[in-house]
């Protein structure tokens, strides 16, 4: 299945960074073959196909495996690879499309799990040498996909502890609890906050969750302008606003196939800080609103045997946020909405099963 460019572009940094450091090691021998010729993709050029990608991707695939598993001995698994998909496309710039999967079979070739894996890479110009780098780039991510991916897969777990290749503890993939906690960070953006139209505001999140139910705190901090006016009339513009949001939020989980979570709730948040007019006056304020929350997120394990990497969107409503500040002569609205990316890790606080996670 063809990875979501919105999970891909949060979590590949992290991703590409941590492997090198804290790639899983699994006492597994594993042999990687290509898939027969008439199953590759070859890149088109103008000058006619060249299939050079084929050999870049098994050249990135073999260095995934070669961190994962044992590539010496007779193998407990074959990983037979094939390109489906090298493209140019120019729905944003001009990019290199990659899409490869992976059928992992047993010995003696029956099939216990397929891996699709997918990346894209940009191209300044669309020439061999320019194609070919930018497929040697979208090969080593979606090798990286592949990895991720496997560190997900229950059944290939399931066959390894079947066949006793090793113990579960080594390769079984654990079920994902009903009881977590979770730690994340976001970056988003504040609207309605002074006279500003929006606001870069970063925030941290500490969750926790049990069955259907789920509670949060939060803080956020963001600045805005407004224009402040004096006792005599006398306008001032571009004054700041200094805002520190805190909040606690409370409602429903509801788990999607794929571990994919929606979360809705209400909540109460304190919104207190400064308006600094210079001059005129620097009043600070503390403002109680109510809120109502919303998110989307989807959890994945990055590495065997690490916590959950949870990568998704939210949303924030607020209401009833303007503030009197009669020293700068306005009343001023602290934040109407909020939107963030958000970026964290899932733990679960009781015991887990060794299990499918799907």
């Amino acid at each position: 299945m063809r990875r979501h460019p919105f999970a891909r572009s949060l979590v590949l940094a992290l991703f590409v960074t941590a492997s090198s450091a804290f790639a899983a090691t699994y006492p597994v021998r594993a042999q990687l073959r290509l898939a027969p010729k008439d199953r590759q993709q070859c890149l088109s050029l103008p000058e006619g196909p060249d299939c050079s990608v084929v050999e870049l991707a098994r050249s990135a695939f073999a260095a995934a495996a070669a961190r994962m598993f044992v590539t010496s001995g007779s193998p407990d698994l074959i990983l037979v690879l094939e390109v489906r998909q090298a493209e140019v496309s120019r729905i944003v710039g001009v990019q290199l499309d990659l899409a490869t999967r992976v059928t992992v079979e047993s010995p003696g070739g029956d099939v216990i799990d397929v891996i699709d894996s997918s990346a894209a890479a940009p191209v300044l110009v669309a020439e061999r040498g320019p194609l070919l780098g930018a497929a040697r780039a979208a090969a080593a991510d979606a090798a990286l996909d592949f990895e991720r991916s496997y560190a997900s897969s229950s059944k290939i777990g399931d066959y390894l502890v079947g066949k006793k290749v090793a113990p579960a503890s080594a390769v079984a993939v654990r079920e994902r609890s009903d009881k977590l906690v979770t730690v994340a960070v976001g970056l988003g953006f504040v609207q309605g906050s002074g006279d500003s139209s929006a606001s870069i505001a970063p925030s941290v999140r500490v969750a926790w969750s049990y069955g259907w139910f789920f509670a949060q705190g939060t803080y956020t901090h963001y600045a805005a302008v407004f224009d402040a006016v004096a006792a005599n009339g006398d306008l001032f513009g571009n004054t700041s606003l200094d805002v520190n949001d805190f909040g606690i939020e409370a409602g429903f989980v509801w788990r999607l196939p794929h571990n994919f979570e929606v979360r809705a709730a209400p909540g109460l948040h304190v919104l207190a800080g400064t308006a600094d007019a210079g001059d005129i006056g620097a009043p600070s304020f503390t403002e109680a609103a109510p809120v109502v929350y919303g998110s989307i997120t989807n959890s994945f394990i990055p590495f065997h045997g690490s916590p959950r990497i949870v990568a998704g969107v939210e949303a924030r409503g607020y209401f009833f946020t303007a503030v009197a500040l009669p020293e700068v002569g306005r009343k001023l609205p602290i934040a109407n909405s909020a939107f963030a990316l958000t970026l964290g890790l899932e733990f679960p606080w009781s015991a887990q099963k060794e299990g499918t996670s799907q």
